[in-house]
Protein backbone atom coordinates (compact mmCIF):
# COMPACT_ATOMS: atom_id res chain seq x y z
CA UNK A 1 0.00 0.00 0.00
CA UNK A 2 0.83 3.61 -0.25
CA UNK A 3 2.95 4.70 2.42
CA UNK A 4 1.91 7.06 4.94
CA UNK A 5 3.31 9.05 7.67
CA UNK A 6 1.27 8.67 11.40
CA UNK A 7 1.58 12.38 11.83
CA UNK A 8 3.36 14.11 9.36
CA UNK A 9 2.78 18.13 11.80
CA UNK A 10 4.73 18.40 14.24
CA UNK A 11 7.65 16.61 14.43
CA UNK A 12 8.76 17.26 17.73
CA UNK A 13 7.67 13.92 19.42
CA UNK A 14 8.61 10.38 19.38
CA UNK A 15 7.87 8.18 16.19
CA UNK A 16 7.67 4.03 15.35
CA UNK A 17 8.10 5.31 11.51
CA UNK A 18 11.37 7.70 12.55
CA UNK A 19 12.50 4.34 14.38
CA UNK A 20 12.89 5.93 17.51
CA UNK A 21 12.86 10.42 18.36
CA UNK A 22 13.07 12.71 16.17
CA UNK A 23 16.64 13.65 16.01
CA UNK A 24 18.13 10.82 16.76
CA UNK A 25 21.52 10.02 16.03
CA UNK A 26 22.85 10.82 12.33
CA UNK A 27 21.76 8.38 9.78
CA UNK A 28 22.04 8.73 5.54
CA UNK A 29 19.51 6.67 4.43
CA UNK A 30 17.29 6.31 1.46
CA UNK A 31 13.81 6.14 1.70
CA UNK A 32 11.37 4.41 -0.99
CA UNK A 33 7.35 4.85 -0.32
CA UNK A 34 4.28 5.09 -2.47
CA UNK A 35 4.77 1.32 -4.34
CA UNK A 36 2.47 -1.25 -3.54
CA UNK A 37 3.40 -4.87 -2.12
CA UNK A 38 4.24 -6.63 -5.17
CA UNK A 39 6.90 -3.31 -6.87
CA UNK A 40 8.25 -2.93 -3.18
CA UNK A 41 9.40 -6.74 -3.56
CA UNK A 42 10.99 -5.80 -7.03
CA UNK A 43 12.74 -2.84 -5.48
CA UNK A 44 14.32 -5.03 -2.70
CA UNK A 45 15.17 -7.43 -5.04
CA UNK A 46 16.70 -4.60 -7.33
CA UNK A 47 18.65 -3.82 -4.06
CA UNK A 48 19.77 -7.00 -3.12
CA UNK A 49 23.01 -7.14 -4.80
CA UNK A 50 24.24 -4.27 -3.88
CA UNK A 51 25.71 -5.28 -0.76
CA UNK A 52 23.47 -2.36 1.06
CA UNK A 53 21.52 -3.64 4.11
CA UNK A 54 17.81 -3.01 3.09
CA UNK A 55 14.89 -3.09 5.60
CA UNK A 56 11.25 -2.64 4.66
CA UNK A 57 8.55 -1.51 7.77
CA UNK A 58 5.33 0.87 7.64
CA UNK A 59 5.53 0.78 3.86
CA UNK A 60 9.22 2.55 3.32
CA UNK A 61 11.61 0.62 1.73
CA UNK A 62 15.04 2.13 3.55
CA UNK A 63 18.64 1.72 2.06
CA UNK A 64 21.61 2.89 3.94
CA UNK A 65 23.93 5.20 1.47
CA UNK A 66 26.97 4.46 3.24
CA UNK A 67 28.42 7.43 0.60
CA UNK A 68 26.58 7.12 -2.33
CA UNK A 69 22.87 7.58 -3.38
CA UNK A 70 23.46 7.27 -7.65
CA UNK A 71 23.96 3.56 -8.03
CA UNK A 72 21.25 3.19 -5.71
CA UNK A 73 18.54 5.07 -7.58
CA UNK A 74 19.73 3.87 -11.12
CA UNK A 75 19.04 0.09 -9.73
CA UNK A 76 15.72 0.99 -8.40
CA UNK A 77 15.23 2.65 -11.65
CA UNK A 78 16.32 -0.16 -14.20
CA UNK A 79 13.89 -2.33 -12.21
CA UNK A 80 10.73 -0.25 -12.40
CA UNK A 81 8.24 1.22 -15.67
CA UNK A 82 8.57 4.84 -16.98
CA UNK A 83 5.02 5.50 -15.03
CA UNK A 84 6.04 3.57 -11.99
CA UNK A 85 9.16 6.26 -11.51
CA UNK A 86 7.05 8.89 -11.91
CA UNK A 87 4.66 7.37 -9.01
CA UNK A 88 7.40 6.18 -6.57
CA UNK A 89 8.89 8.29 -4.26
CA UNK A 90 12.34 8.91 -2.63
CA UNK A 91 13.35 10.68 0.79
CA UNK A 92 16.95 11.35 1.58
CA UNK A 93 17.44 10.47 5.77
CA UNK A 94 20.38 12.87 6.27
CA UNK A 95 22.38 13.66 9.53
CA UNK A 96 19.60 13.51 11.97
CA UNK A 97 17.10 15.82 10.58
CA UNK A 98 13.41 14.28 11.06
CA UNK A 99 12.47 11.97 8.65
CA UNK A 100 8.82 13.75 8.07
CA UNK A 101 10.61 16.75 7.03
CA UNK A 102 12.27 14.81 4.67
CA UNK A 103 9.30 12.51 3.39
CA UNK A 104 7.22 15.54 2.67
CA UNK A 105 10.16 16.96 0.33
CA UNK A 106 10.78 13.73 -1.13
CA UNK A 107 10.73 14.00 -5.20
CA UNK A 108 8.76 11.28 -7.26
CA UNK A 109 12.14 9.04 -8.76
CA UNK A 110 11.60 10.20 -11.99
CA UNK A 111 12.34 14.04 -10.83
CA UNK A 112 15.07 12.65 -8.79
CA UNK A 113 16.67 11.11 -11.87
CA UNK A 114 16.83 14.42 -13.38
CA UNK A 115 18.91 15.58 -11.06
CA UNK A 116 21.27 12.78 -10.82
CA UNK A 117 24.51 14.96 -11.25
CA UNK A 118 23.59 16.99 -8.50
CA UNK A 119 22.97 13.53 -6.68
CA UNK A 120 26.56 12.63 -7.89
CA UNK A 121 28.36 15.77 -6.62
CA UNK A 122 26.81 14.95 -3.24
CA UNK A 123 27.93 11.28 -3.46
CA UNK A 124 31.80 12.70 -4.22
CA UNK A 125 31.75 15.30 -2.16
CA UNK A 126 32.81 17.11 -5.05
CA UNK A 127 32.39 20.52 -3.63
CA UNK A 128 34.85 23.35 -2.57
CA UNK A 129 35.13 26.69 -1.52
CA UNK A 130 36.81 29.94 -2.54
CA UNK A 131 37.00 32.16 -0.29
CA UNK A 132 36.59 36.03 -0.07
CA UNK A 133 38.45 37.88 2.64
CA UNK A 134 36.48 40.32 4.98
CA UNK A 135 38.85 43.39 6.06
CA UNK A 136 38.90 46.06 8.74
CA UNK A 137 37.94 49.32 7.17
CA UNK A 138 40.21 50.94 10.21
CA UNK A 139 43.21 48.80 9.96
CA UNK A 140 43.40 47.90 6.51
CA UNK A 141 43.89 44.25 7.55
CA UNK A 142 42.43 41.01 6.37
CA UNK A 143 40.34 39.64 9.75
CA UNK A 144 38.34 37.16 8.41
CA UNK A 145 37.20 34.62 5.14
CA UNK A 146 33.68 33.64 3.87
CA UNK A 147 33.81 30.47 2.67
CA UNK A 148 31.23 30.43 -0.86
CA UNK A 149 30.83 27.04 -2.45
CA UNK A 150 31.12 26.31 -5.67
CA UNK A 151 31.66 22.81 -8.08
CA UNK A 152 32.56 21.99 -11.10
CA UNK A 153 29.70 20.33 -13.39
CA UNK A 154 30.92 19.38 -17.18
CA UNK A 155 32.93 21.93 -18.33
CA UNK A 156 32.05 25.21 -16.33
CA UNK A 157 32.55 26.30 -12.72
CA UNK A 158 28.78 26.20 -10.39
CA UNK A 159 28.43 29.66 -8.40
CA UNK A 160 27.22 29.19 -5.13
CA UNK A 161 23.49 30.40 -6.15
CA UNK A 162 23.39 27.29 -9.06
CA UNK A 163 24.37 24.86 -6.33
CA UNK A 164 21.55 26.21 -3.56
CA UNK A 165 19.10 26.05 -6.10
CA UNK A 166 19.48 23.09 -7.16
CA UNK A 167 19.81 21.55 -3.55
CA UNK A 168 15.89 22.91 -2.63
CA UNK A 169 14.44 21.92 -6.05
CA UNK A 170 15.58 18.66 -5.16
CA UNK A 171 14.98 18.74 -1.27
CA UNK A 172 18.68 18.40 -0.60
CA UNK A 173 19.37 21.55 1.23
CA UNK A 174 19.94 19.24 4.81
CA UNK A 175 22.68 17.00 3.04
CA UNK A 176 24.79 19.77 1.30
CA UNK A 177 24.68 22.14 4.31
CA UNK A 178 26.41 19.50 6.32
CA UNK A 179 29.11 18.59 3.26
CA UNK A 180 29.72 21.92 3.01
CA UNK A 181 30.39 22.93 6.41
CA UNK A 182 32.40 19.86 6.89
CA UNK A 183 34.78 20.75 3.52
CA UNK A 184 34.88 24.16 4.51
CA UNK A 185 36.75 24.04 8.35
CA UNK A 186 39.07 21.53 6.36
CA UNK A 187 40.14 23.42 3.04
CA UNK A 188 40.34 26.74 5.31
CA UNK A 189 42.55 24.98 7.83
CA UNK A 190 44.87 23.21 4.76
CA UNK A 191 45.11 27.12 2.87
CA UNK A 192 46.80 28.16 5.81
CA UNK A 193 44.69 31.32 5.41
CA UNK A 194 44.74 34.03 7.90
CA UNK A 195 41.58 35.42 9.87
CA UNK A 196 38.90 33.80 11.29
CA UNK A 197 36.64 31.62 8.97
CA UNK A 198 33.10 32.75 8.26
CA UNK A 199 30.75 29.93 7.38
CA UNK A 200 26.92 29.74 5.78
CA UNK A 201 24.48 27.60 6.72
CA UNK A 202 20.64 27.15 5.97
CA UNK A 203 18.81 27.54 9.55
CA UNK A 204 16.13 25.23 7.47
CA UNK A 205 18.85 22.44 7.18
CA UNK A 206 19.06 22.18 10.83
CA UNK A 207 16.60 20.41 12.83
CA UNK A 208 18.00 19.42 16.06
CA UNK A 209 21.59 20.94 16.45
CA UNK A 210 22.91 18.93 19.33
CA UNK A 211 22.98 16.11 16.38
CA UNK A 212 22.80 17.60 12.89
CA UNK A 213 25.82 19.96 13.95
CA UNK A 214 27.78 16.88 15.12
CA UNK A 215 29.50 16.35 12.14
CA UNK A 216 30.55 19.94 11.98
CA UNK A 217 32.22 20.21 15.16
CA UNK A 218 34.03 16.98 14.65
CA UNK A 219 35.10 18.29 11.35
CA UNK A 220 36.67 21.56 13.65
CA UNK A 221 38.31 19.66 16.04
CA UNK A 222 40.38 17.20 13.33
CA UNK A 223 41.82 20.46 12.49
CA UNK A 224 43.86 23.02 13.99
CA UNK A 225 41.38 25.82 13.96
CA UNK A 226 40.12 26.52 17.57
CA UNK A 227 36.62 26.98 17.85
CA UNK A 228 37.11 30.88 18.43
CA UNK A 229 38.45 30.97 14.89
CA UNK A 230 35.04 30.26 12.88
CA UNK A 231 31.77 31.66 12.75
CA UNK A 232 28.47 30.89 11.61
CA UNK A 233 26.90 32.90 8.94
CA UNK A 234 22.90 32.86 9.15
CA UNK A 235 21.69 32.89 5.49
CA UNK A 236 18.11 34.10 5.64
CA UNK A 237 16.81 32.71 2.04
CA UNK A 238 13.63 32.45 3.59
CA UNK A 239 11.80 33.21 6.77
CA UNK A 240 12.45 31.27 9.66
CA UNK A 241 9.28 32.00 11.38
CA UNK A 242 10.42 29.77 14.70
CA UNK A 243 12.97 32.38 16.36
CA UNK A 244 13.30 30.28 19.37
CA UNK A 245 14.40 27.05 16.77
CA UNK A 246 17.34 29.67 15.37
CA UNK A 247 18.21 30.89 19.08
CA UNK A 248 19.06 27.20 19.80
CA UNK A 249 21.19 26.90 17.03
CA UNK A 250 22.85 30.26 17.89
CA UNK A 251 23.36 29.21 21.12
CA UNK A 252 24.77 25.69 20.18
CA UNK A 253 27.17 27.10 18.21
CA UNK A 254 28.13 29.44 21.34
CA UNK A 255 28.36 26.78 23.59
CA UNK A 256 31.15 25.07 21.77
CA UNK A 257 33.03 28.94 22.02
CA UNK A 258 31.83 29.65 18.29
CA UNK A 259 30.91 32.89 17.12
CA UNK A 260 27.46 34.08 14.69
CA UNK A 261 26.69 36.12 12.40
CA UNK A 262 23.81 37.64 11.02
CA UNK A 263 23.72 37.60 6.67
CA UNK A 264 22.06 40.14 4.60
CA UNK A 265 20.90 42.84 7.45
CA UNK A 266 18.31 45.57 6.13
CA UNK A 267 16.88 43.07 3.01
CA UNK A 268 14.82 40.21 2.94
CA UNK A 269 13.63 38.79 6.74
CA UNK A 270 15.96 40.35 8.58
CA UNK A 271 14.38 42.84 10.87
CA UNK A 272 15.38 44.82 13.98
CA UNK A 273 13.29 43.22 15.79
CA UNK A 274 15.27 40.06 14.99
CA UNK A 275 18.64 41.43 15.31
CA UNK A 276 17.72 42.76 18.95
CA UNK A 277 16.42 39.17 20.03
CA UNK A 278 18.92 37.34 18.23
CA UNK A 279 22.06 39.48 19.05
CA UNK A 280 24.65 37.84 16.86
CA UNK A 281 27.86 38.65 16.96
CA UNK A 282 28.42 39.90 13.63
CA UNK A 283 26.14 41.89 11.39
CA UNK A 284 26.54 41.80 7.54
CA UNK A 285 24.56 44.80 6.05
CA UNK A 286 23.10 43.78 3.06
CA UNK A 287 24.63 45.07 -0.36
CA UNK A 288 21.15 46.25 -1.43
CA UNK A 289 21.46 48.89 0.98
CA UNK A 290 25.43 49.52 0.40
CA UNK A 291 24.79 49.81 -3.34
CA UNK A 292 22.55 52.87 -2.82
CA UNK A 293 24.96 54.27 -0.50
CA UNK A 294 26.84 57.13 -2.95
CA UNK A 295 25.20 60.56 -2.52
CA UNK A 296 21.96 58.93 -0.91
CA UNK A 297 21.43 60.48 2.14
CA UNK A 298 18.36 57.80 3.08
CA UNK A 299 20.47 54.62 2.96
CA UNK A 300 23.68 56.32 4.87
CA UNK A 301 21.60 56.72 7.82
CA UNK A 302 19.63 53.48 7.35
CA UNK A 303 23.14 52.28 8.00
CA UNK A 304 24.18 54.41 10.81
CA UNK A 305 21.23 53.39 12.11
CA UNK A 306 21.89 49.94 11.53
CA UNK A 307 25.54 50.31 12.98
CA UNK A 308 23.73 52.01 16.40
CA UNK A 309 21.81 49.40 17.10
CA UNK A 310 24.28 46.96 16.21
CA UNK A 311 26.87 48.46 18.72
CA UNK A 312 24.02 48.70 21.42
CA UNK A 313 23.93 45.21 21.22
CA UNK A 314 27.55 44.34 21.34
CA UNK A 315 27.67 43.39 17.50
CA UNK A 316 30.11 44.20 14.94
CA UNK A 317 29.27 45.30 12.02
CA UNK A 318 30.42 44.25 8.28
CA UNK A 319 29.15 45.98 5.15
CA UNK A 320 29.11 43.64 1.89
CA UNK A 321 28.90 44.30 -1.57
CA UNK A 322 31.93 46.87 -0.95
CA UNK A 323 32.76 47.75 -5.35
CA UNK A 324 33.86 51.22 -5.29
CA UNK A 325 35.95 53.40 -3.29
CA UNK A 326 32.60 55.71 -2.48
CA UNK A 327 30.87 52.75 -0.61
CA UNK A 328 34.20 52.24 1.57
CA UNK A 329 33.40 54.85 4.03
CA UNK A 330 29.86 53.70 5.42
CA UNK A 331 30.95 53.65 9.06
CA UNK A 332 31.14 50.26 9.42
CA UNK A 333 34.10 48.50 11.14
CA UNK A 334 34.54 45.70 8.67
CA UNK A 335 33.94 45.76 4.42
CA UNK A 336 34.06 42.57 2.40
CA UNK A 337 33.74 42.99 -1.68
CA UNK A 338 35.06 43.24 -5.21
CA UNK A 339 37.17 46.31 -3.82
CA UNK A 340 39.31 44.35 -1.71
CA UNK A 341 38.95 40.92 -3.85
CA UNK A 342 37.19 38.58 -5.94
CA UNK A 343 36.46 35.14 -4.06
CA UNK A 344 39.16 32.56 -5.41
CA UNK A 345 40.95 29.18 -4.09
CA UNK A 346 43.43 31.52 -2.42
CA UNK A 347 42.90 35.41 -2.60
Amino acid sequence: MVATHPHPTPINRACAVCAGPVGRPAAEELWFYGHDERRGERIVAALADTGVPVTAEDGYIKAPLAGAAVPLLDRVAEALSEAERATERVAWIIAGTAPTRAVSQGLTLQDELRYRWFARLLDEQAFYMHFQPIVSLRGREVFAHEALVRAQHGDRELSGFEIVTAAAQTGLIVPLDARTRRIAITQFAKADLRGKLFINFQPSAIYNPRYCLRTTFEALERTSLRPEDVVFEVVESEDIADTDHLLRIMQTYRNRGLGVAMDDFGAGYSTVERLLRLRPDYVKIDKSLIDHVAGNAAARARIAEIVRLAAAKGCRVIAEGIETVAQHDVGCEFGQGYLFARPALRP
